[in-house]
């Protein structure tokens, strides 16, 4: 008994992790794509300033 309990509690831990994971990664993409966007425009706007 205890250990089907042991199991199902390691099961769902390793579902919460994989969960935390997958949203960190999600936001590593979201930062890199804002850095990337901000980047651009600065990039635009240094153009625009030489013309």
């Amino acid at each position: 008994m205890f250990s089907i309990y042991s199991s199902v509690i390691r099961a769902n831990d390793l579902k919460l992790f994989s969960l935390q994971q997958f949203l960190t990664y999600i936001l590593l993409i979201i930062n890199i794509f804002i850095a990337f966007l901000m980047l651009a425009n600065s990039n635009k706007f240094k153009n625009e300033s030489k013309i």
